[in-house]
């Protein structure tokens, strides 16, 4: 997932990972991810069930773009 996410850093045309509003009439679809990162979280159990966080830096979002990045990252 590290790797994948790795890929995501620079700007690229994110319409294909977002949900279309129709109604904000959106012409500019390109967006600059300056960070992405999988953590894990700390936890004082065994390990076994280990809890991550998906960690997203850039300058702005589209509607539902970070749930769409995760559900592939995670496919």
């Amino acid at each position: 997932m590290q790797s994948a996410a790795t890929r995501l850093i620079g700007e690229h045309d994110f319409r294909n990972l977002c949900k279309l509003d129709p109604g904000k009439q959106i012409t500019n679809f390109r967006r600059c991810v300056m960070r992405a990162q999988i953590n894990p979280v700390d936890s004082d159990g065994d390990g076994e069930n280990q809890v991550y966080v998906f960690d997203l830096m850039g300058s702005a979002f589209l509607y539902h773009q970070v749930r769409h990045i995760m559900a592939v990252l995670f496919l």
